[in-house]
């Protein structure tokens, strides 16, 4: 959300002398109901109601950024984080608790994914430009 509405305001908001490109509750919706819509999900999630899936986010508000909020709406677009994310639940059944699988080990697949990228990425014919910051870092600071 961050990331849209900080385009957003780059691209049309600045020229406008708009600086608060909309509302916070506009990004909300986009990223919340809009989205579920626009992937053709509208019938099935997208809003607290009977007969739809229970899928929502607990987030923790308890954390400086929000606590001291004027406006949440524009401090979740702007500030809120993934460490926030208490649980994710996914029709209705708890699918991550801080940022972790409940029912399956993701630190396992993570483990295993990067075993088998690592050799893939290093054998393919990438040509970085830039190279990696630390290259590119220095490089630049010995002028190159």
């Amino acid at each position: 959300m961050n990331a849209a509405e900080a385009s957003q305001r780059v691209a049309f908001g600045r020229p406008a002398r708009d600086f608060s490109g909309g509302g916070g509750w506009l990004w909300l919706d986009h990223a919340t109901a809009d989205g579920v819509e626009a992937v053709g999900l509208g019938g099935v999630t997208g809003a607290i109601a009977p007969g739809l899936a229970a899928d929502y986010l607990l987030i923790d508000l308890d954390v400086p950024e929000m606590t001291l909020s004027w406006d949440l709406g524009w401090e979740l677009v702007r500030l809120a984080n993934r460490d926030q994310d208490v649980a994710t639940v996914v029709a209705g059944r708890l699918r991550l608790w801080r940022g972790r699988p409940v029912d399956w080990d993701g630190r396992a697949l993570v483990r295993q994914v990067a075993a088998l990228v690592g050799p893939a990425v290093a054998k393919a014919p990438i040509q970085r430009i830039p190279p990696v910051s630390a290259r590119h870092r220095d490089a630049t600071l010995r002028g190159a």
